[in-house]
């Protein structure tokens, strides 16, 4: 890919795939990016990916579950959701 003068920097994926010309039959498919280095080995193997998307994923949630205790304290101490004893 930096071969044509792309260049994805901190780009995380796998089996991303792009509508690309092909240099071989010149036509336009959807064509399979993987991220390699010099040695031609993968630089972002499965594993390192599902960690990051993991992670990504567990800090949306604390951020949802954080945000949805305060709403709940608040309205216990304003009284909409005061127990009924």
């Amino acid at each position: 890919m930096e071969s044509l003068g792309w260049t994805r920097k901190h780009a995380y994926s796998w089996g991303k795939r792009r509508m690309m010309r092909c240099p071989k039959c010149e036509r336009r498919r959807a064509m399979r990016i993987i991220h390699v280095d010099e040695k031609g080995n993968p630089d972002q193997p499965l594993g390192l990916v599902l960690r990051k998307v993991l992670a990504l994923q567990a800090a949306i949630w604390m951020a949802l579950l954080s945000v949805g205790a305060v709403v709940v304290t608040i309205l216990i101490v304003v009284g909409i959701l005061a127990a009924p004893w």
